[in-house]
């Protein structure tokens, strides 16, 4: 399922499946703007660099210590051993808070072969497209709908955060 082929035949099985997630009481979806800017490009020298440290500095913003996580990342280029160097640079217990955080898994998966990483797509795009096409708008105006709610634990269940590079990079990756 992909947010570009939502379409009115299929309208019913796309509210359904978001619905998985929006009306988990406990589930949160966190919408990150990446600013571009100079820092940004200064964090490497290369975008799939620049994108591997994006991954951490997110990663590390959105984790609470204490919690447990299964990570599924849209993307398959890296060889294991970058993700493995990520998911224990995450687990280390300076960062945040200065305790650790419990990564059960780490997996970097084509979105085509992942349910969970389908499902982000599809909310991604209700949460951020601008679509006026009827299907489209009606299914993001049910996502947008249930994200002003809040959790079994009264935290918002959409999360923004605008994101900038820091000037002094916590994690250099080798690519």
């Amino acid at each position: 399922m992909k947010w570009t082929k939502v379409s009115r035949a299929y309208l019913d099985s796309y509210i359904e499946f978001c619905d998985i997630f929006l009306l988990d009481p406990y589930a949160t979806f966190i919408l990150c703007e990446i600013k571009k800017n100079q820092d940004w490009h200064n964090l490497a020298h290369s975008e799939d660099s620049r994108l591997f440290q994006t991954y951490f500095h997110f990663l590390e913003l959105a984790m609470w210590a204490g919690a447990r996580y299964r990570i599924f990342l849209d993307d398959s280029s890296f060889r294991k051993y970058r993700w493995q160097s990520l998911r224990y640079v995450l687990s280390l217990p300076h960062l945040r808070g200065g305790m650790p955080k419990k990564i059960v898994s780490l997996v970097a998966q084509a979105s085509d072969e992942q349910d969970v990483l389908q499902l982000v797509d599809v909310l991604l795009g209700a949460l951020t497209s601008q679509a006026s096409a009827s299907p489209k708008a009606i299914l993001a105006a049910h996502v947008r709908s249930a994200m002003n709610s809040l959790t079994q634990t009264k935290n918002p269940k959409l999360r923004e955060i605008v994101w900038a590079a820091p000037k002094k990079r916590w994690f250099v990756p080798t690519i």
